[in-house]
């Protein structure tokens, strides 16, 4: 009796696991109150550096939301938000100038499985919302940043308009640059002088940026912005 005890909670363990790593997809379309789709938008849940974006239609997907999770949607500059109330699929009609917003469920959405699903997700780094930057009181992105990520060193060299030496990993070498590599929406610039801080949804420091190759050796500063 003891050995099948420990085989039915061994069998009960591997359950709870596996149905912690099953990816269940949710599907949802976002429309204005005429039905017209609303492109470019970005969904997420707790973390806006992972999210999904809708597409040309309006469509969506993210996966494994939990019955009592929110939906954050961002559009353009403002931030909706929406209790998923237990539902496994979201058809939301939103009216951008009064925030007035309507929630269905559909079946049809739910049987899409995964056809809709397109996130962006990754090993997050330190995200800073561009909020809490503009409560800094600096103009500047990078001076904004300053003290608000461990390890981010910033040293003027006094040259006039220079972003000066830009250090997130604490690996400084007087023979090759230890400069980071900045990416503004997806493009990687030379400089973030030119971003206005209130333009900024959020900035992402990555001390690893392999996925960047060699350019991103000595870390990652990801900028995404409220432009479409």
């Amino acid at each position: 009796m003891r050995t099948i005890l420990v085989l039915l909670a061994c069998l009960n363990i591997c359950t709870i696991l596996h149905s912690q790593e099953r990816k269940i997809p949710f599907n949802g379309i976002l429309t204005d109150l005429t039905d017209t789709p609303i492109k470019k938008a970005r969904i997420y849940i707790s973390s806006p550096g992972s999210y999904s974006t809708t597409d040309k239609l309006g469509l969506f997907g993210l996966t494994n939301v939990q019955p009592d999770d929110t939906l954050h949607i961002l559009v353009k500059k403002e931030t909706y938000r929406v209790a998923v109330g237990g539902m496994r699929s979201m058809e939301i009609r939103l009216d951008t100038q009064t925030g007035k917003i309507l929630v269905n469920e559909s079946r049809e959405l739910i049987e899409k499985g995964f056809d809709h699903v397109r996130r962006r997700e990754r090993n997050l780094g330190d995200i800073i919302s561009g909020e809490s930057l503009r409560r800094s009181g600096r103009g500047n992105l990078l001076e904004a940043l300053q003290g608000k990520v461990p390890g981010l060193n910033i040293s003027k060299d006094g040259a006039p308009g220079s972003e000066g030496e830009v250090n997130i990993r604490g690996l400084k070498s007087f023979i090759s640059d230890s400069t980071p590599l900045f990416v503004v929406d997806g493009f990687i610039v030379e400089t973030l002088n030119d971003v206005p801080i209130y333009d900024i949804d959020y900035v992402e420091i990555l001390k690893d940026g392999h996925m960047y190759g060699a350019r991103g050796a000595n870390g990652v500063i990801l900028v995404f912005t409220h432009l479409p």
